[in-house]
C-alpha cells in the first residue's frame, strides 16, 4: 500500500480468490499509466484464508445470494426479510452445512460475528482516509459485503468518494442502486474503462 495513493480499488467477497481480479488489474493498469497512484485491496482472499480456502470456494459456488446473506448483519440487520432468509432457502442452508461438514448454526455464527469482525478488520487495517476515490468492482454475491464496507468508509470519511461497477451495478441495476444506497457516490454503467479520463 503506497502512502499517496490517490485511488483504491476494493474486491470483497465472495468473489474467487482462485482467480484474480481483471477488473481491478485493468483499471489499475489504466489509471497508473494515466499518472493516478492505486492501491489494490484483494480482500476478497483475505476472508478465504480467515474462513478458510476450501470453504470459501464452496460458498462462492453456491447461488440463490448465501454469500450476500453472510454479510448482510450490519447492513440490513432490522430488515424482518433478513431473518426469513433461513428458513426460505433451508434447502441451501442444508446442503452447504452437509457439504462443509459445518452445522447450520456456523454459517449463522459467520454471518453475525465472523463478517462483521472482518469488516470491522477492514476498516482499522487500511487507512480509507487517504484516499480520494474508493471503487468496488461487484459481480455475484459481492453486492452486500461491498455496500457495507462503503457505508463505513462513507460514515467515517464522508469526503472520500464511493464508487460501484461491475455486472452487479449494470443497465438499470446500477442507477437503481444509486437511488437505494445515498452513500454511493458514482456508478459506472458498463465497461470502467471507457470512463477513465
Amino acid at each position: 500500500m503506497s502512502d499517496q495513493a490517490q485511488v483504491a480499488l476494493v474486491n470483497m467477497p465472495f468473489s474467487y480468490s482462485k482467480y484474480p481480479s481483471i477488473q481491478l488489474g485493468t483499471l489499475s493498469a489504466l489509471l497508473k499509466s494515466k499518472g493516478v497512484s492505486v492501491d489494490c485491496h484483494h480482500l476478497n482472499v483475505r476472508f478465504a484464508h480467515k474462513i478458510g480456502v476450501p470453504l470459501y470456494e464452496m460458498i462462492c459456488e453456491k447461488r440463490a445470494l448465501f454469500g450476500e446473506w453472510l454479510f448482510s448483519y450490519l447492513l440490513f440487520r432490522d430488515n424482518p426479510k433478513r431473518a426469513e432468509y433461513p428458513r426460505v432457502f433451508k434447502p441451501v442452508f442444508e446442503q452447504v452445512a452437509q457439504e462443509s461438514g459445518h452445522p447450520i448454526s456456523f454459517f449463522e455464527d459467520m454471518a453475525t460475528r465472523t463478517a462483521p469482525q472482518f469488516l470491522t478488520w477492514a476498516m482499522t487495517a487500511i487507512d480509507w482516509g487517504q484516499y480520494k476515490l474508493v471503487g468496488f468492482t461487484s459481480t455475484f454475491d459481492q453486492n452486500v459485503a461491498s455496500l457495507t464496507l462503503a457505508k463505513m468508509i462513507k460514515d467515517l470519511y464522508p469526503e472520500v468518494k464511493i464508487v460501484f461497477g461491475g455486472a452487479n451495478y449494470d443497465g438499470e441495476m446500477g442507477m437503481e442502486y444509486f437511488r437505494a444506497f445515498p452513500f454511493i457516490d458514482y456508478v459506472v454503467v458498463g465497461e470502467g474503462e471507457e470512463v477513465v479520463p
